[in-house]
């Protein structure tokens, strides 16, 4: 009996490695798993389940065949593919989860959440955020004709590697979960743990009333991922 969570995969055309790696997964590990969670970013970016393409179609039939070998797979949108809709869902078989989520895994109540809510010192992402994930504005943004939203997707993704390169001239804790928004959710949600992605640093953080989980990114190189028993959570590095 294991359940998997997994998060920040990624994945786009381009990402020949990681593809093989996650279709491999799928293929053996996962077809054998109690659950699979997806906690976002499996796509490196999502600009509407109606632009049809076959690379993610290609992604969704590979996810449906869990499905239909009674394996539930759960998916949470992350920040870069946070336009994933009910249509992708249906067709990869995916079961859609709101962000936070509080799931019982064999016998403990655990929250899950992608990770970017935590990272509470990072305001101007959180306006931005809260900017786009709008209800209106996704709806605004998914009405657009699909050339158009594959040319902002394209000038987004450029941005998105130009600020990665300015990041080191800016305190790197302003990128990471903030403590005592951590503290906050422990409090809110009466929780002991809590599973999230998002950061790219996989890790198991103790305090004196509850254990976070991190989850890691996927590269071409180092694929972490959570294990989950009756015994016991671990992080544990695929085979590639």
């Amino acid at each position: 009996m294991v359940t998997y969570f997994i998060s920040d995969l990624h994945l786009q055309p381009e990402a020949v490695e990681n593809t093989k790696t996650f279709l491999d997964f799928l293929q053996h590990q996962a077809m054998h798993a109690d659950a699979l969670y997806i906690l976002g970013d499996l796509f490196a970016i999502w600009l509407g389940d109606d632009l049809n393409q076959p690379y993610a179609q290609q992604i969704a039939a590979a996810l449906l065949k869990l499905k239909q070998n009674n394996v539930p797979t759960y998916f949470m949108c992350g920040n870069r593919d946070f336009l994933i809709g009910q249509q992708f869902c249906l067709q990869a078989g995916l079961i859609l989860l709101k962000d936070p989520s509080i799931i019982n895994l064999y016998g403990k109540q655990v929250l899950l959440t992608h990770g970017d809510l935590l990272c509470s010192a990072d305001r101007n992402y959180q306006r931005y955020r809260s900017f786009v994930q709008n209800p209106l504005i996704k709806t605004i943004f998914l009405s657009l004709p699909k050339v158009l939203r594959l040319k902002i997707g394209a000038w987004v993704q450029k941005q998105a590697s130009s600020d990665s390169r300015k990041t080191g001239k800016i305190n790197p804790s302003i990128y990471d979960v903030s403590n005592a928004t951590v503290e906050q959710w422990i409090n809110k949600y009466k929780i002991q743990q809590i599973i999230h992605g998002h950061t790219h640093r996989p890790a198991v953080h103790q305090n004196a009333t509850a254990i976070r989980y991190v989850l890691g990114d996927w590269t071409p190189r180092s694929a972490k991922i959570l294990f989950a028993d009756l015994n016991s959570i671990t992080l544990h590095e695929l085979n590639i």
